[in-house]
């Protein structure tokens, strides 16, 4: 691996696996899959953006973070990917008819729980009590 201005640039055609060392360098950079809305950041698979037998280099910009589901929608033609992946918006998504996926957000958690008004009861007899509801943090996705 080649480093230019602490940034990884070329691994090159040599070998079509993801050696180690770059495999760090792509996690570390996409920090979980790069699709949006994906919340995976564990079990990822490094994709080649151009296929290395269309030609794509074992390259950091040609690298991306995938989970094993979104990896085989690709492979399937139901997810498009292009761009540059060093680039934190360079990577474009788009589904099987070309149109592009924009990033979706987490539903936010509410402030303050509201409690039901009101004599509803469930069939079941249960209700809701707000004090058993949580909320865990989302993940931070590639900061800086």
């Amino acid at each position: 691996m080649i480093e230019e201005g602490g940034r990884a640039v070329s691994v090159g055609r040599a070998f079509r696996t993801v050696p180690e060392r770059t495999r760090i360098v792509v996690e570390e950079r996409d920090r979980g899959c790069r699709v949006p809305g994906c919340p995976r950041t564990k079990w990822l698979h490094v994709h080649h953006v151009i296929h290395w037998e269309d030609g794509g280099a074992t390259d950091t910009p040609n690298l991306i973070a995938l989970c094993s589901h979104h990896h085989r929608l690709h492979h399937l033609g139901r997810v498009g990917i292009a761009g540059d992946a060093d680039d934190p918006d360079g990577v474009s998504f788009t589904d099987e008819r070309g149109r592009p996926m924009a990033p979706c957000a987490h539903p936010r958690p509410p402030g303050d729980v509201a409690i039901p008004k009101g004599s509803w009861i469930h069939p079941s007899g249960e209700r809701l009590d707000a004090k058993w509801v949580y909320f865990n943090e989302q993940p931070r996705r590639g900061a800086g």
